[in-house]
């Protein structure tokens, strides 16, 4: 089976951008080479679930509780050129991690109303798909769920659901529609995506959380202005944003240290300045890191507005309000690209505040990132520093969007999976190795 082949690389996307070759490797070239009638149709996939595989590629999930994890493949994976549709009978409380990623030819997911949460690439690079509905008691849906599913286009999302991993629909036309009204894309009051955003960007008070890379390698925003409605910032939130030099955090945010503030690589943003409350987390993460800090007078804390002002690329009527200004920033130093983006369906257009600034901000160049692993240069390494960790996967996504072509070393080091294609497979796998999901070998 093919996940048994590429045992190690095995791993949830860390993903960014929208653009250049989606799509993972194509598994039926690593199928084994027996009938179909040699392998199993049905079986256990949970301690209480059972699978069945019917001839017209129809698999039926049935029982109670939660479906197994299956690391090394799911055990219809041999199947997975086969399965057009799968449905998910009442009673099942979860979709594994991977459980269906890569089945290029399925059109048709029913998930029962019994499921609670959907794990990490559970349906992540199925091109076929169009449309998937997620049920009213979904609370959870992991990391890069439905990332790769290049045609997807019809989603609907419940109120119910209350966590959102990273780049859950990264590489679907679904987010590039929503891009496309609005730059600012949320779903249940959750900021998962940013990357469209330009100049001075002031988030509207729907917002509560911002998510996992929601600007993460942005390079066209100069300042960020949080309302205090929001009270969390996901991991990396702005990772890679080598252009912006300035941010407002009210005091509701408590938890800074892994956001990617200020860093562009393993350096400072040059002028990086935290606009923040006396006393507040984000007073102590200035301080801690070396940064410019303005205290932010009561008087003067985010306010939220109900509109947007934005400058996006995009022709489409948005609900967005553009102000522009000009200004120019210094250049930064180096950090990483990772993006994740993703929305729902029943994100209400927001009404957020983006205040674009017209000039863009001048390049430069990344290197480095933070939280390196030990790794020495091979599969992974793409900037060959003995290092596998954010930078590594920054710079693939430059290379799928089409910023910064990979060459010699490097090119061949970011195919992970040695499918002779650079695209979101490769990151997925380096970011299970770096959370110490799966380590590459």
């Amino acid at each position: 089976m093919y996940k048994k082949i590429v045992a190690g690389a095995l791993a949830f996307a860390l993903i960014f951008g929208i653009g250049g070759t989606f799509g993972g490797v194509d598994k039926g070239a690593f199928a084994v080479n027996a009938s179909a009638e040699e392998m199993p149709t049905s079986g256990k996939c949970g301690e209480n679930l059972t699978w069945k595989l019917d001839a017209d590629g129809t698999l039926t999930i049935s029982g109670t509780g939660e479906m197994f994890y299956h690391g090394e493949g799911t055990p219809w994976d041999w199947a997975n050129r086969e399965i057009k549709k799968v449905i998910v009978n009442a009673g099942v409380t979860s979709i594994g991690k991977w459980a269906f990623s890569g089945y290029k030819n399925l059109i048709n997911v029913e998930l029962s109303d019994s499921v609670k949460s959907i794990g990490d690439n559970a349906f992540s690079d199925c091109t076929s798909l169009t449309k998937i509905y997620i049920p009213n008691n979904v609370a959870d849906i992991g990391d890069w769920t439905f990332s790769g599913c290049e045609n997807l286009t019809d989603v609907k999302i419940p109120d119910s659901v209350t966590s959102i991993g990273s780049g859950v629909f990264w590489g679907t036309k679904w987010i590039e529609n929503k891009q496309a009204v609005n730059p600012l894309v949320f779903i249940n009051g959750i900021l998962i995506d940013g990357s469209k955003c330009v100049g001075e960007v002031s988030i509207p008070d729907e917002i509560k959380k911002i998510a996992n890379h929601a600007f993460s390698g942005n390079h066209n925003i100069i300042g960020i202005k949080i309302p205090n409605s929001v009270t969390s910032i996901g991991y990396n939130a702005f990772i890679g944003c080598k252009n912006l030099t300035k941010i407002e955090i009210p005091a509701g945010v408590t938890e800074l240290s892994d956001t990617g503030l200020g860093y562009f690589g393993d350096d400072i943003i040059s002028n990086f300045t935290i606009i923040a409350p006396k006393n507040s987390a984000a007073e102590k993460y200035a301080k801690d890191n070396g940064f410019k800090f303005v205290e932010l007078k009561k008087a003067d804390e985010p306010k939220s507005s109900s509109k947007t002002e934005s400058k996006t690329e995009s022709k489409t009527e948005s609900k967005a309000e553009t102000s522009s200004k000009t200004d120019s920033k210094k250049d930064s130093s180096s950090k990483k690209d990772s993006s994740s983006n993703a929305e729902n369906s029943s994100v209400t257009e927001s009404k957020a505040e983006i205040s674009s600034k017209a000039d863009s901000p001048k390049d430069t160049s990344s290197q480095s990132d933070s939280k390196p692993d030990d790794k020495k240069s091979g599969k992974g390494d793409v900037n060959l520093d003995d290092k596998i960790n954010v930078t590594d996967i920054a710079m693939i996504a430059s290379h799928i969007k089409g910023i910064k072509a990979l060459e010699g070393d490097g090119l061949s080091n970011a195919d992970v999976n040695a499918d002779d294609k650079v695209n979101v497979t490769d990151i997925a796998m380096i970011a299970s190795h770096i959370k110490g999901i799966k380590a590459l070998k």
